[in-house]
């Protein structure tokens, strides 16, 4: 056989196969937050039918137009879902059960009998929403097993007021046997009401053999599954929806120490921090501390981390010995600054020769760790005792503060002197001025003070 004939061997083949193929996503899948919604207006709606089922007849108008709103929702959800589908009549064949779930609570209809064992089908409609919402939270195994702890449930409660209604003086309306079903399933049993029929005492132990293992399985799926959660966020495999908190990016020798000391500050005790990072697992044990895992400098990776509405960064260098790192973190800075153009962010450097291209890119704050630990060594050695004070400004361990804040409208048109005189009565001891990005300390004492203006200083509490 040539060449030309097995390549149209193999496109007949193809052809031949792809008749029969039945694509891998017959349920096509919406966003997150409608299926959340359709989740939750289907526990809505089997509220509402054991109200139905309760509550005496006529149904409450309330409960008829609610209902009815809920359906036209479940209806629009099949429509689409239905056009959405690459194998319509397939799709059609696996969820006809959500048209036939989607009858409302009309009062010509609420009296058939047929109707009303119908409407289990909500209970099944549930159950499978739940299986369809295990790309939101809930695992698969979860939204069978509740699918199958409602069925029994009601069926079982079903059964029994059939069985034993009219023969039973403690069965008298459908919440009675409701009650029966849950404490029967679950293997409490009370003793209040008992099935005093035979049909009735086969429904019961059918019940409590089925209980047993369907609240175990429930039970065991439901703590796994928060193990579970638990260990991706360990692992930083979740996703986090936050605002107003304290980005990690990258991890190093001194980001410990620097976390540490920034909850120091009652400015910012209650804020939370996401740490993101290409670690296995999180570095930091502390319950306000998320992680995510991934490379800092990726955009996709600080969505995850919610990075376009934090308020602050903290970016540390992947490795302090290596000059290149700061190329690593100016890529990181610039992603994040085009995705936040308002927070603040600080950047630790290597090498002071990559300052500018750090400040470049966006950075609020660039410090060179090594320069400055060198000036620093300096100045103690010429004037000694200056450490423990700048240990003491630096550091937010106890004692007093460095803080950088707004001059009050209060002081406008007032000498910087006057101003110090006065902040000295409220404990504050003015240092330096912040005007327009330049920054001056001690200065003139006849400067005339405006608005804008920031001023440096030293307190044992943030000034307020």
């Amino acid at each position: 056989m040539g060449l030309a004939q097995e390549r149209e061997a193999v496109a007949q083949s193809k052809k031949k196969s792809d008749l029969f193929e039945i694509p891998r996503e017959v349920d096509p899948r919406l966003p997150w937050l409608w299926e959340a919604g359709v989740i939750s207006l289907a526990l809505l709606s089997v509220v509402l039918f054991l109200f139905e089922w309760i509550l005496p007849h006529p149904t409450p108008r309330w409960i008829l137009l609610t209902d009815l709103g809920i359906s036209f929702f479940f209806l629009t959800d099949f429509l689409v879902r239905l056009a959405r589908s690459p194998r319509r009549w397939l799709f059609f064949q696996q969820n006809w059960v959500d048209l036939l779930a989607s009858i409302p609570l009309v009062e010509p209809l609420s009296t058939l009998r047929l109707v009303r064992f119908l409407r289990l089908l909500r209970l099944w409609r549930l159950g499978r929403l739940l299986r369809r919402g295990r790309q939101i939270v809930f695992p698969e195994a979860l939204g069978k097993l509740g699918q199958a702890t409602l069925l029994v449930w009601a069926t079982a409660a079903l059964l029994i007021y059939e069985l034993e209604h009219g023969s039973n003086s403690n069965i008298k309306t459908l919440s009675d046997a409701l009650w029966w079903s849950m404490t029967t399933l679950s293997t409490v049993g009370y003793g209040d009401i008992s099935p005093v029929t035979p049909a009735g005492r086969l429904v019961g132990m059918m019940t409590m053999v089925l209980g047993v293992g369907l609240l175990g399985g429930l039970a065991a799926t439901m703590a796994t599954m928060l193990l579970e959660f638990r260990e991706m966020g360990q692992k930083g495999l979740r996703n986090y929806k936050m605002q107003d908190h304290l980005l990690i990016l990258g991890w190093g020798p001194r980001s410990p120490a620097a976390l540490e000391d920034f909850f120091l500050d009652p400015r910012y005790a209650g804020l939370r921090a996401i740490i993101v990072a290409d670690l296995e697992r999180t570095p930091y044990d502390d319950p306000r501390v998320l992680f995510v895992r991934g490379n800092p400098g990726r955009r996709e990776v600080l969505e995850r981390a919610s990075a376009s509405k934090a308020v602050l960064a903290m970016v540390f260098p992947r490795n302090i010995t290596d000059p290149q790192s700061d190329l690593q973190t100016a890529l990181t800075v610039l992603t994040l600054r085009r995705l936040n153009p308002r927070v603040r962010i600080g950047a630790e450097l290597v090498s002071s020769e990559n300052h500018d291209y750090l400040t470049e890119v966006g950075c609020d704050a660039v410090i060179d760790v090594s320069a400055f630990g060198a000036m620093l060594l300096v100045r103690c050695l010429q004037d000694l005792g200056t450490l423990h004070v700048m240990e003491d400004l630096l550091t937010n361990k106890g004692g007093s503060e460095l803080y950088h804040i707004p001059v009050t409208s209060e002081f406008f048109g007032k000498s910087f002197r006057e101003y110090a005189h006065q902040m000295l009565d409220r404990d504050c001891s003015v240092i330096g001025l912040d005007r327009d990005g330049s920054r001056e300390l001690n200065p003139d004492g006849t400067l005339v003070l405006r608005d804008g203006d920031h001023a440096m200083v030293v307190a044992r509490e943030p000034p307020s």
